[in-house]
């Protein structure tokens, strides 16, 4: 059901990397997340983040092995279109950490020229300034 919902949603992490291992792997704290995630569950006062945690870093460990086991070196324009997608799939504002979650292989420096190009472009505009700017999809 995980690779389906992750196909849906255009992540194939799952063609490449076996999912079902990393689990496996970390079977521990896998039944960990799914006890916390539980507690409270008749009350419906249950709280889904600790297992969604933890399935969120089996798909970063996912993509980190693929990069690792592929040395696959993405040229500066794949990078910069990864940010021009993640842009448009993340709400009307985001910040930068919010990029950086959702392009895991592609560096800082990368991801702020890519949205300063944005905004050069008239797409995006920033609000704020430093680490606590945020920008706003227009």
């Amino acid at each position: 059901m995980t690779l389906l919902l992750l196909y849906q949603f255009g992540f194939e992490i799952g063609r490449y990397v076996n999912l079902e291992r990393l689990i496996e792997a970390s079977k521990a704290t896998y039944y960990d997340s799914l006890a916390l995630a539980d507690v409270d569950w008749t009350e419906s006062q249950h709280d889904h983040a600790p297992f969604t945690e933890y399935l969120l870093g089996v798909v970063l460990a996912a993509y980190r092995e693929l990069e690792q086991n592929t040395a696959v070196d993405l040229d500066h324009g794949a990078r910069t279109r990864m940010v021009e997608r993640a842009v448009e799939s993340l709400p009307a504002q985001f910040r930068l950490a919010d990029v950086e979650k959702y392009c895991p292989l592609v560096g800082r420096d990368t991801i702020r020229s890519a949205l300063t190009k944005l905004k050069h472009d008239g797409k995006i505009v920033s609000e704020g300034q430093g680490r606590a700017a945020a920008w706003r999809r227009l």
